[in-house]
């Protein structure tokens, strides 16, 4: 994220801590919902979707037009409301320990 949002400065040297999602989210055995705003300004949509086609199945992907970061409720309104309830729904009988 910070290459991505300060590609200017050289960053990567001074950060320690890692947040390398795309390298880790093949493992994922739960059943995945990823939510984006299609405008989002601080994680850029290209990277959710990146993350969304590594991930295995199940796996389903939300996109809410003209959402930015922190305004996914307010313009995805009930089509949100009714994608979350959806995916909880199925999950019911999920077990996610053995």
């Amino acid at each position: 994220m910070a290459k991505a949002s300060f590609p200017f400065l050289p960053l990567g040297p001074l950060l320690r801590t890692r947040y390398d999602n795309l390298s880790k989210i093949g493992k994922v055995r739960a059943p995945l919902l990823i939510v984006h705003g299609e405008n989002d300004e601080i994680v850029p949509f290209q990277h959710g979707r990146r993350l969304f086609e590594a991930a295995p199945e199940p796996k389903e992907l939300f996109i809410v037009k003209e959402a930015h970061h922190n305004d996914l409720y307010v313009v995805g309104g009930t089509a949100y409301l009714d994608v979350l309830g959806r995916f909880f729904g199925r999950l019911g009988g999920y077990r996610a320990l053995p």
